[in-house]
């Protein structure tokens, strides 16, 4: 039967929640071998997708013999824990009977509310996901594939809008914290920006202000040139346009990083003046960059300034981070 299986079209589609827009990605797989991609966003309408998911699901479940939805957790309501069992869980004061546990390599786990599992089948209007992944397991996948470091280290898998901690020693699990910057975060942002005392993250905004006075230079002189001259004129101005989009997106890799740090400070607080854990000295944080929200050395420098840690950032790819564990787990 699965030498059969190995020979017939699947589509395997990952979701992903941000705060108002959700994203698929999937391919269809025949024999572990790619045929095409899938990939659209879609609104969150007052708690739930677009209906337009469902109709391109069932669009594209005609083109394949087997669907396979899988579903990246992005609720608050997810943890894990250094304990697997449910005299561990007891004494965190979660019981384990409301909860779905997954138990992971090395004695520690995942665990979420079975109302918020039934929250995801009303959250994608009634379509009932066939895998659920925390963004534990995609850390935890990347910690693996870069060889956990033998010393006390924080790895945060970073996406544009949350990030997974936790803390490791070697492939031990000590610790672990979820941070989800959801919609009424942000409009309260807008309104009150809580102070970051990070003297790089300021001299990284002086030199990009200088940019931006170097290009407003650039559009004085447009004034200067005749009629004749308007397509020279053109290109400078679509040249100033392009790299005042890029100078935005530094600036807000620089507002990542500053949330980040925060982040990262009320986890490694939490970590270590919470007598359940096990709270050794973190010597290194490793950040896995999955949607290139960071600035690798402006974080850096940060980290450095401010926690007086090593760190490191690798750029990673959440799409295929997460098909490549769906295609391995249903693999015939």
């Amino acid at each position: 039967m699965s030498f059969i299986r190995s020979f017939i079209k699947n589509l395997y589609v990952c979701v992903f929640v941000d705060n108002t827009e959700c994203s698929i990605f999937g391919k269809f797989v025949k024999n572990q071998s790619d045929l095409g991609i899938v990939e659209a966003d879609f609104e969150i309408i007052e708690k739930h997708i677009d209906f337009k998911f469902n109709d391109y699901i069932k669009k594209n479940t005609k083109k394949a013999h087997s669907t396979y939805v899988a579903l990246l957790l992005s609720t608050k309501k997810q943890w894990a824990l250094p304990v697997a069992d449910r005299v561990g869980y007891n004494q965190f004061g979660v019981n384990y009977n409301e909860v779905q546990v997954v138990n992971m390599p090395g004695g520690w786990s995942i665990f979420i509310s079975n109302d918020e599992i039934a929250n995801q089948t009303k959250f994608l209007n009634g379509l009932k996901p066939d895998l659920l992944y925390s963004p534990y397991v995609l850390l935890y996948e990347k910690i693996c594939e870069f060889r956990a470091d033998d010393r006390i280290t924080l790895y945060v898998y970073a996406q544009d809008t949350s990030s997974a901690m936790m803390v490791f020693a070697g492939l031990e699990m000590h610790y672990a914290a979820y941070f989800y910057e959801g919609e009424e975060e942000k409009m309260a942002e807008e309104d009150i920006m809580a102070p970051i005392n990070i003297a790089d993250i300021d001299n990284i905004i002086a030199k990009e202000d200088d940019k931006f006075s170097a290009l407003n230079a650039l559009n004085d002189l447009d004034d200067d040139f005749e009629l004749n001259e308007q397509f020279c004129d053109m290109t400078k101005v679509e040249d100033v346009e392009r790299s005042g989009a890029q100078i935005e997106e530094s600036l807000q890799k620089v507002g990542r990083s500053g949330n980040m740090l925060n982040d990262i400070k009320e986890a490694m607080k939490e970590y270590y003046r919470n007598p359940l854990y096990q709270s050794d000295f973190i010597e290194k944080i490793v950040v896995f960059d999955s949607q290139d929200v960071l600035d690798e050395q402006s974080f850096i420098d940060v980290v450095g300034h401010e926690i007086f840690v090593d760190s490191a950032v690798f750029k990673v790819n959440r799409n295929e981070d997460l098909l490549n564990i769906i295609k391995r787990e249903l693999k015939p």
